[in-house]
C-alpha cells in the first residue's frame, strides 16, 4: 500500500470520527466510493476506536502501525532537491520547493519525529528584513492558529531556526482552484456547476468559522483555495488577514488584497468600513469566475479595475454561461452588491443559499427590485437621468396640461366677458397666495433641515477620533458641512427679528417666566459649580497659612482664567425676553427658530464651539505623521533595531515593532533599560537630566514604557490556604476576591510611566480634573499641574483615552506591570517598611490632620504628603513605573468579578453581562499599605468619582 493510500485512510478515518454514528455509514459510502478495500480498512479502524479497552489488541491497529511504518520508509526514500537554502528548519527536513508567492516560499518537508510529510512556509530571503513582510507572516500564523475547521489548512507548528522564521502546516495534495479552472478551460470542458457550488459552499463555511473568531481573510481568490486530490476545497494563505478586535496604531489607509477580487470598500482603502462582508463580496467574485470562466472586472491597470469595481455592474452570469440557473445568478448578485448592507448579512447565510441551490430548494436572496435598479442607473448616469426626467415632465405638460388650458379658454370665450375677467382675477390672487405660502414653506423646511444638519454634525463629531490621518477626509467633509450652516446663520437671525415684530407685549408674567428659563438653562448648573469652585479655591488658599497679600503670578493667572469663564457663562445664561404669540403656529415656529440660532451661535463660538475643536483635530491629523514619524525617522530606526537586538535588549526577546503614530522615541530608562516613548498630543516632550532620568514640568506630555511580554502568577492567597511550595503568591493580607492564583501570559504593550497629570488632562480637553487642583494648598503642600488627575469616572477616562488613541489597561496588564517581575506582597518586598520612599499611602502625615475620621493609617510610614503627590515623587519599580502603590487608584478595563474563577489567561479584559462595576487597582493616599498591595483590587460604578481615583493610560502595539 502506497503512502498516498495511507494518507487517504488517515484522512477519512479522522473525518468519520467527527460524524454522528447514525450518519457514518452514508458518509463512508460516499467518501470511499467503489473502493471496497479502502472501506474495509477505515471501518476496521473505526471499530477498533469504538472499543477503547481492547483497542491496542485489534488487528486494525496493527494494520495502521504497519501502514505508518511504510509511510515513514517512503518519506525517507524521497530524494532531496539540490540548491535548497536550508537543510532543515527545527525538526523539519526540507525535501523540495513546492511553490512561492510575493511574500513567502513553501517547501515539502519531513517532520522527523512523526515521519510525516508537511508543507513548511518561510519568508522570502530578500524580504526577511522587511517589517511589513514579518508582520504579514506572523499575522498568518496567528490567524491560522486560532482556527480549526475541516476546510481551513491546519498549522502544526511554528518556530525560528538560525534566524529563519517558519511554520509547518498540513500538506494538501492537489491543485489550486485557479489551476483547476485553467485546466478545465484548456480542455474545453467546464467543471460541473454542482461541483463548483460544493467547493464555494465549503469555503463559505470555513470563512464563517473565521468570522466567528473575529478574523477577516481580506484576500479570498482562486489561488488561495486548494482543491485536494479527494476533491475537497481547503482555504489557504491568511497573510493579509485582520482581527476585528485589534485597533491599528499605525497608518492603515492602504490597499490590502488582490485587485480583481477586492470589494468596493477595500478599493476605497478605508479600514473602518471593512468587515466580514468584504470576504462575502470576494467569494462572490470567485463563484462568478468559476461558473462563467471570466472575472467580472478587468483592465490594463489597477486603476481601471478599481474604477469598474466602484462604478460598473458585471455582465449577468447567465449571458456568459446558459447552464447557470436564475437562482444561482441571484445568489452571485446578492454576494457582489456594491453596498455592504445589501449583501448577505453573514457568510453563514451565503453558505446556506449555496446549499439550497444544491438541494433544489428556495433561496433566501431576492433579486433587486425595479426601484433599486432605477436608483442604480440614476447613480451611474446622473446627467442622463435628470435630462430624461425633465423631458418626461415636459411631455406630460404638453400632452395633458396644454389641451386642458386650451379647452378652458375656449369655454371662457363663450361666457360673458365680465364673468370671465372676474374669474381670471380671482385665479391670479389665489396663485399669488399659493406662491407666497409655498415660498414660506420652503424656507421653513430649509431651517428645519439646518436644525437636523446641526444635530447630525454634532453627533458625527463625537466619532471623528482619534485625530489620525485616516480621518482627515471625514474631518474636511465635516467642516464643509459646517460652513454651509454658517452661511445661512445671518438669514436665520433676520427672519427671527421679523417674526418677533408680531409678538405680544412683554409683561410681568413673561418676565417671571424669563427668570425661570434662565435657571433651566443647560449651562446654569455649570456656572454655579464654577462659582463654588472659585470660592473653594480662594478659601483653601487663604486658609493654607502660606502668605498674606497678593497671590503669586501662577495663582493670579489661574483665577483670571476662572473669572473669564464665569463671565462668559453669565453672558450665555443672562435673562432673555420671553417672546409670546397669540398664534400657536407662530409660537412654535419662533421657538424652533430661536433654538436653531442659539445652537448655531454656540456651534461657531471661537472658544467652546464644535467647529474650533474640529479645526484643531484636522490640524493635528494633518501634521502628526510628519511630526512624530517622518521627522524622527532616525530615532525610530534606532529604537526598532535596539528593541529587536536580543543582546542589547534581552527582555524584549527579539520583538519587532513599527513606528507608532503620535509617539516619539525618547531613549531607554537608565535604571530599567526599557524603551520609553513620548505621546505628543498630551503636552511637550520632557528632557533627560544629567543621569538620563526624565525632568518633568507642568506641561510635560505622557511618557510610555514599552513593557516586555511574559507570564506571571496573578492573584494572591493566604499561606494557610495554599501549599508553600506551590506558589510564590503567599500573602497574609490576601482577600477572597484575589483568588485563585492563576498563570497569565501578557503580550508586549505600552504603559504610562506616570499617572496622567492634571496638566496633561487640561492640555488635551481644556477641562480641569481634580478636587486638589492647581492653586490649592493642602496640609502645607502647594498643588500643581504635575499632580495626578482625580475626580474622574471610568466612563470619562475611557472616552478621553479613546480620543487620544489610547486605552485603559486590563487588570492583568496592570498587575503584571505593577509587579515588574517581583513576587512579593509589594514590589518593594514583604514588609510594610519596604514602602518607605516608594509609595504615598495613608500614614502619620494624614493622621495628623485629624479631619478624616475612621481612616486606617500605617504609623510606621511617613511620606510627608496628606493628599496625592506630584507624579514621580517616589522611586519607580523595576519597570520604571512610578506610583504603582498609592498616590491615586487607577481604573482598569475589566468588569468586576468576585474572584478569578474562569478569568482569561491571555491578558485580555474580563467582561460580564449585567455587571456595571469596574475594577480599579493600586490603592491611594487615602488607603493604608494593605490596600496598596500588588494583588489588591477594588470596584466602583462607571460613574463613580473620587479625589483618590485617577488613571494610568495604556496602548496596544497592534
Amino acid at each position: 500500500m502506497s503512502t498516498a493510500d495511507l494518507e487517504k485512510i488517515n484522512k477519512i478515518f479522522n473525518a468519520a470520527l467527527d460524524v454522528d454514528r447514525g450518519e457514518r455509514t452514508a458518509f463512508l459510502a460516499k467518501a470511499c466510493g467503489d473502493d471496497s478495500d479502502l472501506l474495509a480498512e477505515v471501518e476496521a479502524l473505526i471499530a477498533a476506536r469504538d472499543e477503547a479497552d481492547e483497542f491496542f489488541d485489534k488487528p486494525a491497529w496493527r494494520t495502521l502501525e504497519q501502514l505508518a511504518a511504510r509511510q515513514k520508509a517512503d518519506v525517507k526514500a524521497l530524494e532531496v532537491e539540490d540548491g535548497l537554502p536550508f537543510e532543515r528548519l527545527g525538526e523539519f527536513r526540507l525535501i523540495r520547493q513546492l511553490g512561492g508567492g510575493g511574500m513567502g516560499i513553501v517547501y515539502l518537508a519531513e517532520q522527523e519525529s512523526l515521519g510525516r510529510l508537511v508543507a513548511v512556509k518561510v519568508i522570502h530571503q530578500e524580504r526577511s528584513g522587511s517589517i511589513d513582510a514579518s508582520k504579514r507572516f506572523w499575522r498568518e500564523i496567528d490567524a491560522l492558529s486560532r482556527l480549526r475547521h475541516r476546510h481551513i489548512v491546519t498549522v502544526f507548528e511554528s518556530g525560528e531556526h538560525n534566524g529563519v522564521h517558519y511554520f509547518a502546516m498540513e500538506l494538501v495534495p492537489g491543485n489550486d482552484l485557479d489551476m483547476e479552472l485553467a485546466g478545465a478551460e484548456l480542455g474545453d470542458e467546464r467543471i460541473k456547476v454542482p461541483e463548483i457550488l460544493v467547493w464555494i459552499r465549503d469555503i463559505a463555511r470555513a470563512l464563517s468559522c473565521a468570522h466567528q473568531a473575529g478574523i477577516i481573510h481580506r484576500d479570498v481568490k482562486p489561488s488561495n483555495i486548494r482543491i485536494s486530490s479527494e476533491g475537497e476545497a481547503i482555504l489557504m494563505d491568511f497573510g493579509v488577514a485582520r482581527h476585528l478586535n485589534l485597533s491599528a496604531m499605525t497608518q492603515t489607509g492602504e490597499f490590502r488584497g488582490t485587485p480583481y477580487y477586492a470589494s468596493p470598500e477595500q478599493v476605497k482603502a478605508k479600514p473602518q468600513e471593512i468587515d466580514a462582508r468584504t470576504d462575502i463580496y470576494s467569494l462572490g467574485v470567485v463563484l462568478y469566475e468559476a461558473l462563467t470562466g471570466r472575472i467580472p472586472f478587468s483592465g490594463e491597470t489597477t486603476e481601471q479595475v478599481f474604477r469598474q469595481i466602484l462604478h460598473k455592474n458585471p455582465v449577468p452570469p447567465r449571458r456568459l454561461n446558459g447552464r447557470i440557473s436564475r437562482d444561482a445568478e441571484i445568489v452571485i448578485s446578492a454576494a457582489m452588491e456594491k453596498e455592504p448592507s445589501r449583501r448577505y448579512k453573514t457568510m453563514a447565510e451565503f453558505a446556506d443559499d449555496l446549499q439550497h441551490l444544491l438541494n433544489g430548494e428556495m433561496i433566501k436572496a431576492r433579486p433587486a427590485g425595479m426601484a433599486t435598479k432605477t436608483w442604480r442607473r440614476v447613480k451611474r448616469y446622473p446627467v442622463a437621468s435628470l435630462s430624461l426626467a425633465v423631458a418626461s415632465a415636459a411631455l406630460l405638460v404638453i400632452t395633458v396640461v396644454f389641451p386642458w388650458i386650451i379647452a378652458t379658454k375656449e369655454k371662457e370665450r363663450r361666457e360673458e366677458t365680465e364673468r370671465a375677467n372676474r374669474e381670471i382675477n380671482e385665479q391670479r390672487e389665489k396663485l399669488a397666495r399659493q406662491a407666497s405660502l409655498a415660498e414660506n414653506l420652503v424656507n421653513q423646511i430649509l431651517r428645519l433641515s439646518d436644525l437636523k444638519s446641526l444635530f447630525d454634525l454634532k453627533k458625527k463629531a463625537k466619532n471623528l477620533w482619534p485625530a489620525h490621518p485616516e480621518v482627515i477626509p471625514d474631518l474636511e467633509a465635516w467642516l464643509r458641512g459646517a460652513e454651509k450652516l454658517r452661511g445661512r446663520l445671518d438669514n436665520h437671525r433676520d427672519i427671527l427679528e421679523t417674526l418677533r415684530e408680531d409678538a405680544l407685549p412683554y409683561g410681568i408674567e413673561a418676565q417671571k417666566r424669563d427668570i425661570q428659563m434662565r435657571r433651566s438653562h443647560p449651562e446654569w448648573n455649570r456656572l454655579q459649580d464654577l462659582i463654588r469652585y472659585r470660592a473653594r479655591l480662594a478659601a483653601r488658599l487663604s486658609g493654607g497659612g502660606a502668605t498674606t497679600g497678593a497671590p503669586g503670578p501662577e495663582v493670579a493667572s489661574r483665577f483670571a482664567t476662572i473669572d473669564d469663564r464665569i463671565a462668559g457663562l453669565r453672558a450665555r445664561v443672562a435673562p432673555r425676553r420671553v417672546w409670546e404669540f397669540d398664534d400657536a403656529g407662530k409660537q412654535w415656529w419662533h421657538d424652533t427658530l430661536t433654538e436653531l440660532v442659539t445652537e448655531l451661535e454656540k456651534f461657531f463660538d471661537d472658544e467652546i464651539g464644535s467647529v474650533t475643536d474640529i479645526e484643531k483635530r484636522l490640524a493635528f491629523a494633518s501634521s502628526v505623521k510628519a511630526d512624530t514619524i517622518d521627522k524622527h525617522r532616525d530615532d525610530w530606526n534606532g529604537a526598532i533595531r535596539s528593541i529587536a537586538d536580543r543582546e542589547e535588549c534581552p527582555f524584549y526577546d527579539g520583538l519587532l515593532i513599527e513606528p507608532l503614530l503620535g509617539f516619539v522615541p525618547i531613549g531607554r530608562d537608565p535604571d530599567s533599560g526599557l524603551w520609553e516613548f513620548a505621546h505628543v498630543q498630551t503636552g511637550t516632550i520632557p528632557r533627560r537630566g544629567a543621569e538620563g532620568r526624565l525632568v518633568l514640568t507642568d506641561d510635560s506630555c505622557l511618557v510610555f514604557v514599552l513593557i516586555p511580554g511574559g507570564s506571571f502568577e496573578m492573584g494572591a492567597m493566604k499561606p494557610s490556604l495554599i501549599d508553600w511550595a506551590a506558589s510564590t503568591r503567599r500573602d497574609p493580607h490576601a482577600k477572597l476576591r484575589e483568588r485563585p492564583i492563576h498563570d497569565v501570559t501578557v503580550k508586549p504593550f505600552l504603559m504610562s510611566k506616570y499617572e496622567m497629570t492634571q496638566g496633561q488632562g487640561l492640555h488635551f480637553t481644556g477641562s480641569h480634573y481634580g478636587y486638589f487642583g492647581p492653586a490649592c494648598r493642602f496640609a502645607g503642600k502647594q498643588h500643581t499641574l504635575r499632580h495626578p488627575v482625580e475626580m474622574v469616572s471610568w466612563l470619562e477616562c475611557a472616552g478621553v483615552l479613546s480620543h487620544l488613541g489610547l486605552r485603559l489597561p486590563t487588570e492583568a496588564e496592570w498587575e503584571y506591570a505593577a509587579r515588574a517581575g517581583t513576587t512579593t506582597v509589594w514590589w518593594t518586598g514583604n514588609e510594610i517598611e519596604s514602602l518607605a520612599g516608594a509609595a504615598n499611602v495613608s500614614d502619620r502625615t494624614l493622621k495628623e490632620l485629624e479631619e478624616l475620621m475612621g481612616v486606617v493609617h500605617d504609623e510606621m510610614l511617613d511620606d510627608r504628603y496628606a493628599a496625592h503627590a506630584p507624579v514621580g515623587s517616589f522611586r519607580p519599580n523595576p519597570f520604571g513605573l512610578h506610583d504603582t502603590s498609592g498616590n491615586v487608584c487607577e481604573w482598569c478595563q475589566d468588569k468586576y468579578h468576585e474572584n478569578y474563577v474562569d478569568a482569561p489567561v491571555d491578558g485580555t479584559a474580563r467582561e460580564a453581562w449585567g455587571r456595571n462595576d469596574r475594577v480599579f487597582r493600586g490603592g491611594s493616599w487615602f488607603q493604608n499599605a494593605e490596600q496598596c498591595r500588588s494583588a489588591a483590587r477594588a470596584k466602583g460604578s462607571t460613574n463613580l468619582r473620587s479625589n483618590y481615583l485617577g488613571v494610568r493610560p495604556a496602548c496596544s502595539l497592534e
